[in-house]
Formats: structure tokens, sequence, C-alpha cells
């Protein structure tokens, strides 16, 4: 908690009280992030405590927590739009879950999600509202890019809660931060973070830490059948998965 404030400060900070952010940072990390020794050096940081399992947890109820409070201080209304492949649409669902001043609407490939993925999304009711789509995750950011860019829903003040909310992102280097700090035991040791990814917003997460002066040495990324992105850095041809594979690990698309 004493991290997340000192970093997100660092961002707004300027705009909101010292006791609010201490508030909000108390409210949305209320649960443990545990870290095991495994063997050696090597440790797992465990990002599944949140109340949707999901590393996404960290985000979105930052996310929420921080949004909400800026919309009471405007006096304003707004509806939030996400695709996702499994795990956003739980994180964001049960993050903004009855917010009175937000809307929350979920797109998901019906066919592609977990039954516990869906049940994060759709039984909550109140102001979240989840649409299972026939096709490909994909095919739900294209309906929501398509949002997006439809002036005749602005007076609806459409916003996001996927990793293109640079919102969603800074929380995410949180534990990147927390972890090397429960792990190291000289000052600037660097260190190696193995992240598995999809669309790449933990991963993100953990560079943006490194570019605010947090000592590691490299990334290692595991991905599934999906993978187009390390196929680009081998190549320099990116060549999109199109439509994407449906494997165990269903989120990482």
């Amino acid at each position: 908690v004493d991290i997340a404030n000192i970093i997100i400060a660092k961002f707004i900070g300027k705009v909101i009280s010292q006791e609010k952010l201490q508030q909000i940072v108390n409210n949305a990390l209320n649960f443990e992030i545990p870290i095991e020794n495994i063997v050696n050096n090597d440790y797992i940081c465990y990002l599944d405590r949140g109340p949707t399992c999901s590393f996404k947890d960290f985000g979105a109820r930052m996310l929420a927590r921080i949004m909400e409070h800026f919309l009471e201080v405007d006096d304003k209304n707004i509806t939030i739009l996400t695709a996702t492949s499994g795990d956003t649409g739980g994180a964001v669902a049960q993050a903004f879950y009855k917010m009175s001043r937000i809307k929350v609407v979920v797109l998901y490939p019906k066919n592609e999600i977990s039954d516990l993925q869906r049940k994060q999304m759709t039984t909550l009711g109140e102001n979240i509202t989840a649409f299972g789509i026939n096709g490909k995750f994909d095919d739900c950011q294209k309906l929501v890019k398509t949002a997006f860019a439809d002036k005749e829903l602005n007076h609806i003040n459409l916003s996001s809660a996927n990793s293109i909310n640079f919102g969603r992102l800074i929380p995410q280097t949180l534990y990147y931060f927390w972890g090397y700090s429960r792990i190291t035991d000289e000052k600037h040791e660097k260190v190696i973070f193995s992240v598995p990814s999809g669309n790449f917003g933990n991963l993100t997460g953990g560079l943006i830490a490194k570019k605010m002066g947090l000592p590691i040495e490299r990334f290692i990324s595991a991905v599934n059948e999906n993978n187009e992105f390390p196929s680009f850095l081998r190549t320099g041809v990116y060549t999109k998965v199109d439509p994407s594979i449906n494997c165990i690990s269903n989120a990482m698309k």
C-alpha cells in the first residue's frame, strides 16, 4: 500500500489529496500479494488473490475508484465499454459494480471463455451489462473500436477499461515494485521477470516500471499459440493470427 501511494501520486498527486488517494489505494488493494521462494533465487509472485482471481484486479479496481472520484468532483456520468477474452470482463465488472455514475458494458466471445469467467460478468446486474458475441475476441474489439469512432455516441460519454486506458496500466506497475522490494537485499540489484502474456498489458506494466527506474535486467514473456508478437520480434514482420486460436489459457489472446 505504501509503494502504491508513492507511485500513483507521481501521476495524479497534484489533482487529488493525499488523504483521498490513501483511501482509494486502501480500498482497491485490500488483498494480499504472496511471494513464494521456489528454488534458489527463483520466486513466484501470486497475482490471483483479488476478487476475480486475475492480475487485472489491480488495474481495474484502482481505475474504477479513481474514475469514481473525479466523476463525483466533476458531477458527470460515463459508460465503460470494454472487450474481453475472459479475465478483463470479470475484473472490470466487479471493480465498477454498483458505482452510480458509471455504467459498464462488456462484450465477450460467448464460446471462448470459461464458465467461471462468464458468471463473473453476467450475474452481477445493477450497472453491469454483458453481451456474449458470436465470434472471436477480435470481433469484440472491433465492435468497441467502432463505437468509440461513432460521433453519434458522444452523448453517452464512452470510456474504456481495456489496456488502452493508461489508468489501467499504471496500477499494473505496482506488483513489480512490490515483488522487487520483497526479494532483493542489495540496492540496484537487477532482476529478471517472467510474465505470461496475451495482449501484453501485464508486460507493459513491467516495462513502465523499468522506465521509472526499477532495476530490471530483462523480461521473459510466455505466450500460447496466438504467438504473433514473438513472431514479429523474430522476423520483423507482423502477421496477425486471424482468427485467434482458442486455447486452454483462453484469456491470453
